[in-house]
């Protein structure tokens, strides 16, 4: 027996964490918690000159998450746990007095004192599960009940033991349920960490989808800067030098050049100058080369282009007349008259991109708006499935338009109750997963109808499928394919949690080469 009590006291020396994490009541309560959470901690003893006067737990943080309480500026002598339950050392008999004591007072971390009331150390779930194991205490039920069969005088004692251990299990058991609630707890935290990744990989593409637009405003802008410095400086002395006739011709020629869509490919444009030029040389006009150069690059491709003809099949593009347009190539200020009206019709080309510009930032700015609007109501809303498609659509614009193909099959549905926020993020992760099966390249058909009382939304990708023996797994939270650092594995989780809370259900299909994940979305009135 006096053996038994001296391994219990040795193993209740083990479990007394020596070196606990200690900080001063003046301690910023967010500086605490972000050395509990560099510390691995679950727990940080706020001490006085080594005196113990509060404990602050991960339940103590989780508590400050629910209650959204604003912690800046204040101490963490203002939040923590002040009535501290204490064992002096010399009361610490063994492992079964310190545990009938965790569970009488119903805590978790139990401080240490030594004869002066100092922290000596304190006994935490950490460190007690260092030695404490099911072993452990089958082998010590079984040393009882053989201690118990051997000494009768000792039998009552033991069997106050035995039942001082059953209310340890018991107590146990409920920690475990507990310990299985704060894991929910930590698995809602990675979910809120794996949206928060999401969002920063958003940000990027969303930088580089704006600065496309803005790029392409700035080189319209110095274009038409460069362009305009020259009109100021070519119009004064090219109008002294033309006849009214000359100026009508000028004009007509400027109206036919904008018409040009710049939508020529380079091979067309050589065509183009080629058959150009050698019209030009038909007509004996000098330089052919450099002026057919000229009028393609402002969108005249035949001399005929900007003439009426007798021909009904003719489509003329504005009214001068074939002599009107030879005459202005043939006269001696040709070169002027053409680098005139190239420089107005280069300001009036960047101004429509300019314009094309502003509208596709514009959208993107809008369709970002939508996509992280956020209702604090928590009410559902009425939403159209179809525009919360398209916005996750054009924010991730970036990612689609590298190769890969999306066709949209939209029927009419009608409007639903639900939380816009959440389905957005259904979508962004049907489509980031739909993307990474094709490695950037493939098709992507996104259909949405009604069947029944429900809106039915189906992603299909032509990626490399997902194997028949996986397929029942791919919902679990934490499972993954991908090669690690590429997935947490709670993208499809997530799905499944946010369709389960619209009262939806959602499935998948999957062969090499087209997979299909459908959600059923309920219609509510």
């Amino acid at each position: 027996m006096s053996q038994n009590h001296s391994d219990t006291k040795a193993l209740l020396e083990l479990a007394i964490d020596k070196y606990p994490l200690i900080l001063p009541p003046h301690t910023p309560a967010l500086d605490a918690i972000t050395t509990m959470s560099q510390a691995c901690t679950s727990y940080t003893l706020i001490a006085d000159r080594q005196k113990p006067v509060g404990i602050v737990t991960e339940r103590d943080v989780v508590r400050f998450s629910v209650s959204k309480m604003s912690l800046e500026g204040t101490a963490i002598s203002q939040v923590m746990t002040q009535q501290l339950v204490t064992l002096p050392l010399s009361e610490a008999q063994d492992i079964t007095s310190v545990l009938s004591l965790l569970c009488s007072s119903r805590i978790r971390h139990l401080p240490i004192l030594d004869e002066q009331g100092n922290l000596f150390g304190i006994i935490t779930p950490d460190s007690w599960r260092r030695i404490f194991t099911v072993q452990l205490w089958q082998e010590t039920i079984i040393e009882r009940r053989q201690e118990l069969k051997q000494a009768n005088q000792f039998r009552q004692q033991e069997m106050l033991q035995r039942q001082h251990l059953e209310e340890a299990l018991r107590q146990a058991k409920e920690n475990f349920a507990e310990q299985e609630n704060e894991l929910k707890a930590t698995q809602s935290e990675l979910i809120h960490s794996a949206k928060m990744a999401a969002l920063g990989q958003l940000m990027a593409g969303i930088a580089h989808e704006i600065n496309t637009p803005l790029g392409a405003i700035r080189a319209s802008v110095g274009n038409i800067s460069t362009a305009l410095d020259k009109s100021l400086q070519q119009l004064p002395q090219l109008f002294q030098q033309l006849s009214p006739q000359e100026q009508a011709d000028f004009f007509a020629l400027l109206e036919a050049a904008q018409h040009y869509s710049n939508s020529l490919s380079f091979k067309e444009e050589r065509q183009f100058k080629r058959t150009l030029k050698k019209e030009l040389e038909t007509l004996g006009i000098e330089d052919a080369d450099s002026i057919a150069s000229t009028l393609v690059n402002m969108g005249i491709t035949q001399v005929e282009d900007t003439l009426p003809s007798s021909s009904p099949e003719r489509q003329p593009l504005d009214k001068t007349t074939p002599t009107s347009l030879i005459s202005l190539l043939q006269s001696p200020t040709q070169s002027l008259i053409l680098d005139a009206v190239y420089n107005l019709s280069v300001q009036q080309n960047n101004i429509r991109n300019t314009l094309l510009a502003v509208e596709r930032a514009s959208k993107i700015v809008l369709a970002l708006k939508r996509y992280a609007h956020h209702d604090d109501s928590g009410q559902m809303s009425r939403i159209s499935v179809t525009e919360g498609i398209d916005v996750v659509l054009t924010i991730y614009h970036h990612l689609v338009k590298q190769g890969i193909e999306v066709i949209k099959m939209y029927e009419e549905v009608p409007a639903i109750l639900g939380y816009q926020e959440e389905l957005n993020q259904v979508w962004t992760n049907l489509l980031h997963n739909a993307i990474q099966a094709m490695d950037n390249r493939g098709k992507l058909e996104i259909a949405v109808c009604q069947q029944d009382n429900y809106i039915l939304v189906q992603f299909t990708d032509s990626g490399v499928g997902i194997p028949p023996e996986i397929q029942s797994r791919i919902f679990e939270p934490f499972f993954t394919t991908k090669p690690t650092g590429e997935g947490s594995g709670l993208g499809l989780n997530i799905v499944r949690k946010l369709v389960d809370k619209h009262q939806g259900k959602i499935e998948v299909e999957s062969q090499p080469g087209r997979t299909t994940f459908s959600v059923w979305l309920p219609i509510r009135e």
